[in-house]
Formats: C-alpha cells, structure tokens, sequence
C-alpha cells in the first residue's frame, strides 16, 4: 500500500475544485478522524452484531469467559427466556380470569353398518319375531352417531357450564351448572325436565359439622385464588423466582469443564455443541440442596403463599419442614459421583443435558439437533445396565412443519408415531394440525387426523378390528377469551338443604318427570305405548 504522506504529497490543490491542500498538520488530523470515524461505524456495526446474533453474542462468551462463568451465562440466558415465557402465559391466564374464558369439548362416534349389523347378530333379533324385537332392531338402524359433550365458563371463582348427551345430533339430556363465589353455592338443572334451579349453599350447609378453621382458611384462600392470583404470586415474582433459583445452581455447581464444538451423533446426523460438565458428589448435592433450602427459608414469595394465604403451617413449621429436608439429605448421602453434562448449541441455546453415574449405574441422556432440516432428537435412561426408557426422534422440517416419526420403547415394548405435516396452530392452547398413525403391537394402526382453525381443533380416526369397521370418532376442542360464566340468582332457586331434603315434588311434579323420561325413550325410538310405560315405572318410586 501506497505511503499516505505521498499519497498526500503527490495531491495537488488544483486537482479537485474547491478542495484544500491537506498540509502535514491537518493530515495527521484528518487521518486521525477518518480513522476515528472507521472504528467507530466497525465498533457500532459489530455492537449491532453483537446484540442482533445470537451465535456472535455466545461465540463471544465461549471465547473470553471462563468455564464455570460461560455456564452461569448460558443458564441465566436460558433460564431468562424461560422464565419471561413463563410470565406472559401466566399474565394472559391473569386477563382471562378477570375478562372470563369459556372452552368446549365433544367426543362423537359415527356407528358404521358393521358394528350395528354385528350387535343385531349377537343378540340373535330377525325382523318378523314380534313388534318389540323389529322395534330394537329399527332402533340400531336407525342409530347415526352417539355424542357426549361439555362446556365451560370461568371469571374469578365463578363457573356456569354443561354436559350433554345427544343422538343423531338431537340431545337427550343436558344437565346445566354453575358454581359462585369458589363454590359457595352450587346450582344444577336438566332444562329438558324444567327450566327452574336446584342450588345449595355448600358453606351454610357445612359450616356447623365440617367447617372447623383449618376448612375455613383452605376455603377462603381457594377464592381469593380464582379472584386474584395476583395476591398470592404476581407475574414479576414468578419471572424473578425462576432466574433467582437458576442462579443458586450456578453460584453453587462449583468447577466445570468445557469442551468446545464437541461433535456428537444424534441418529444419523452430526451437531457441534459446546458440551460443558460438572462433577456432582453426594457432599456437593448435600452443599446445592442447601443453598436451595435456605434460599427457600428466606423467599417471602413462598412464605407468602404457605404460610399467610394458605395458612398450611406457621412461619416456625415451615422452616422447621425445611430444615428436617436437609438433615435427611446429609443422612442418606453417600460417596457416590455422578458427572452432568449440557449440551449448548453455536447459538447459546441449551438442548439437551445428560447424566452418569458409574458408582449408582444411572446412564440418561436427552438430546435434540438439526443438522440442514433433518431434526433428531434422543432421549434414554438405563439402570444397571439395562434400558428401561428410550426415545427416538427422527424428523423434516419443512417450515415449521414437520414430516418423520418417534419410536417409544418401555418395558420392552416399543410404540411408534408417524406423523406428516404435523404444525402448531396456536401455541397458547397447544392446537396442532397435521396427520399421525399410532403403531402399536398387536393392535391395528390407528391413524389420527387433526385440525385446527387457531381457535379450535378436532382429532378424529376411523377404527378398524379384525377387518370390521367399528366407525368414526372425532373428538372436538375449542377456546376463546372475554365469555364470562352465567350465574343464576339464588331468589328463584330451589334451595336445599341436604339434611333437611324432603320431596322431589317441592321441586318438579311428577308429570313434568314423566314427561321427560316418555320424550327421550321417543327420540331413541321407541314406540308411544312403550316409552309411556317405561316412563310411569321409572318415575312412581321416586314420588311415593
């Protein structure tokens, strides 16, 4: 490279209109900004790296930290993104508690021609015999699907939902529920047999013979729980424990070893992790176990909890419980040394850790990698030589859609999933779509199809046994916030005290229940004469 002081010199004034001669005072100068400048966007732009790039970011540490601080990062990292998850989903539990939230949930069987041809058979019924057997014979025929189902309402300590029971799309039965203030009143109905409320006041009706101040206090802190779960423990203490007791591991794990870009096998593929081991002996569990239990005798977030709110044990008792915790730890301790392993990624992000001991002959290990988009994961434990837990992951990834299978094996037998275009729809409430096919020994595949709107999702599979079709069942769940639970008012009630019940007809009349069992016995089938027979007998015991 050419000298910038002739570089310098060999620049005349006259070249560039407008532009001075640099003299050599004003060079240096100039050099000195220009230079200045240069690191300064390098330094700005490798800061912006730097905060931007996770694998920078953990390169960085790997490389200027020492082992045992590298660790402590890795798992306060880790530890931080867990725990801020954590936090959110427990403050959308929060807003839907106040707002209120509702699911549902349904199981439908589709019956097949083979499994009605198949119980007409076994009971030996031929049309012709007489008109109650080509009635029950109708009534299978005729029988399109079997439904059973339930919903849900909640909003701070109140609940309100119901459980039904339909045929051919056309419910049977329903019984209504509601439940307010944590369960201080009760209330249930069957609508289809009247429209009017049977409550109890489960606390009046306990208060004189169960209700002693231990029930009382457990009652108390049950509502205010469901009312705000706030008071017991905020978002920000829950968040603030997680990286509080990760820390305690840290500060208390000791030497560790490192071993950078250690390249493992995981299935047929190769990942470079960061393998970073520890050294546990009985008296170093012994040591972090106490640390935990004395972080715990001082964490007023517990002491909260147990002792104010659930008023479980008094403050002596609590640390009392804690201490025999750690005196029975120190009595079982042995001389027994187990060696931890993490596996951290190019990125920092730990996936994966595993477990040895040669003097308890304990060998577990789980592990996930990608290598391209091939995706295997691996998870196993033996004992005594013996494996009695193993996990096999082998998978594409296709855009957050994923196309493989997992083999389980436990107790000697091994129970595979296959799945193909298998996503998360909605994350918050575990929603999926994608097809999966369940091998199981000496069972028939059953092969599941699920799907998924964000809002719910339904699982449905078509059964087959020894070449019969039994039908097809789907089963149905969905959620959604902002529906708060309906209560009904105890003043048009019928309320009840268990001790002192003492008429069914105080509350319905013996027609309208007549009524109810004659309108069901139909819609199964079942001709007027005998649906009014079976409906008088079934009811008569109940009025006497």
């Amino acid at each position: 490279m050419a000298d910038m002081n002739e570089w310098g010199n060999n620049s005349s004034a006259d070249s560039v209109s407008g532009v001075e001669n640099v003299t050599k005072g004003k060079k240096g100068k100039k050099i000195a900004i220009i230079s200045a400048s240069v690191l300064a966007v390098a330094a700005g732009g490798g800061a912006v790296a730097y905060n931007t790039s996770d694998y920078v970011k953990n390169q960085v540490k790997l490389r200027m930290m020492k082992p045992e601080k590298y660790y402590a990062w890795v798992n306060e990292e880790n530890a931080q993104e867990y725990a801020a998850k954590v936090r959110e989903n427990y403050e959308k539990s929060i807003e839907k508690m106040k707002d209120g939230q509702s699911a549902e949930v349904a199981l439908k069987y589709d019956v097949s021609d083979d499994i009605k041809n198949y119980l007409i058979d076994d009971l030996g019924f031929e049309y012709g015999e007489d008109d109650e057997v080509d009635m029950v014979i109708d009534i299978i025929k005729n029988i399109g699907s079997i439904e059973v189902g339930s919903g849900t309402a909640v909003k701070q300590g109140d609940i309100s939902g119901n459980m039904y029971l339909s045929l051919n799309d056309d419910k049977l039965v329903t019984l209504d529920y509601a439940m307010a203030d944590g369960a201080a009143e009760m209330f249930m109905r069957i609508p289809e047999l009247t429209e009017r409320w049977l409550g109890m006041n489960i606390e009046d009706s306990l208060e004189d013979t169960y209700m002693d101040d231990e029930t009382r206090a457990i009652m108390d802190a049950y509502k205010e729980l469901f009312k705000d779960p706030e008071s017991f423990i905020s978002p920000e203490e829950l968040e603030n424990m997680i990286i509080r007791y990760t820390k305690i591991w840290n500060n208390s794990v000791g030497e560790v070893q490192l071993e950078k870009s250690e390249d493992i096998a995981i299935g047929d593929i190769n990942v470079n992790y960061t393998v970073i081991s520890a050294e546990l002996t009985d008296d170093k569990m012994v040591e972090i176990t106490e640390n935990f239990i004395n972080e715990a005798k001082n964490d007023e977030v517990l002491k909260r909890v147990i002792v104010d709110k659930m008023q479980a044990m008094t403050e002596d008792e609590y640390t009392s419980q804690l201490d025999e915790i750690v005196s029975e730890i120190k009595e079982q301790a042995g001389d027994e040394t187990a060696v931890l392993e993490t596996y951290v990624d190019p990125k920092g992000v730990i996936r994966g850790c595993s477990l040895k001991s040669e003097d308890a002959d304990i060998d577990s290990r789980y592990i996930i990698g990608l290598e391209g988009d091939q995706v295997r994961g691996e998870a196993y434990i033996f004992e005594d030589g013996e494996e009695i837990f193993r996990a096999d992951l082998n998978a594409v990834d296709s855009g957050d859609k994923y196309t493989g299978n997992m083999d389980i094996t436990a107790e000697g037998e091994t129970v595979s999933v296959e799945f193909t275009d298998f996503e998360v729809v909605d994350e918050e409430n575990g929603f999926v779509s994608g097809d999966m096919t369940l091998i199981i020994p000496d069972v028939d595949p059953i092969a599941l199809n699920f799907t998924s709107d964000g809002s719910s999702m339904s699982v449905s599979t078509d059964v087959t046994v020894e070449d019969m079709n039994i039908g097809k069942f789907t089963f149905r769940i969905s959620a959604d916030a902002g529906n708060a639970p309906e209560i009904p008012g105890s003043d048009g009630a019928y309320m009840i005290d268990p001790e002192n019940f003492e008429s069914l007809a105080d509350y319905v009349s013996q027609e309208d229940t007549e009524n109810f069992v004659r309108t069901i016995c139909t819609k199964i089938g079942f001709d007027d004469e005998f649906s009014d027979a079976v409906a008088k007998s079934a009811v008569s015991g109940l009025y006497q």
